[in-house]
């Protein structure tokens, strides 16, 4: 009995140190493999925007821009928001319409899908 309750307790020290030592070594899973997220020597980091986040509230558009809320008509750094889209923010500075993306390394594409052949097989 002695033995057991020996073995028992030295399981719950080895799991204790185990969980203590995997809390500061666990990664998130859904994250790539660190190769994937260390930049490449000599390349330069794109200038990340200070938009952080568009938000769509019944048909309202407002944007956090560096940890502060906006709406079309506020000022900002860059200028007066103009237009605030799903995707951007139209600023106007000195005159000029700006545009800042939420996300500028992405470029979105329209796909052209082929449009759909209603003509009928007379052999089948």
């Amino acid at each position: 009995m002695a033995q057991h309750l020996s073995y028992l307790i030295f399981c719950l020290m080895a799991g204790m140190v185990r969980v203590a030592y995997c809390d500061s070594v666990l990664h998130d899973p859904t994250q790539p493999p660190a190769m994937f997220n260390t930049p490449q020597a000599g390349t330069t980091q794109v200038n990340e925007s200070p938009v952080q986040l568009i938000m769509i509230r019944n048909k309202q558009y407002s944007a956090l821009i560096r940890n502060k809320m906006v709406k079309t008509g506020d000022r900002i750094q860059e200028g007066r928001i103009v237009r605030i889209t799903d995707h951007d923010l139209w600023v106007r500075t000195d005159g000029q319409m700006n545009t800042i993306k939420l996300y500028p390394a992405v470029s979105k594409r329209l796909l052209a899908i082929p449009a759909p052949s209603f003509h009928r097989n007379p052999d089948k």
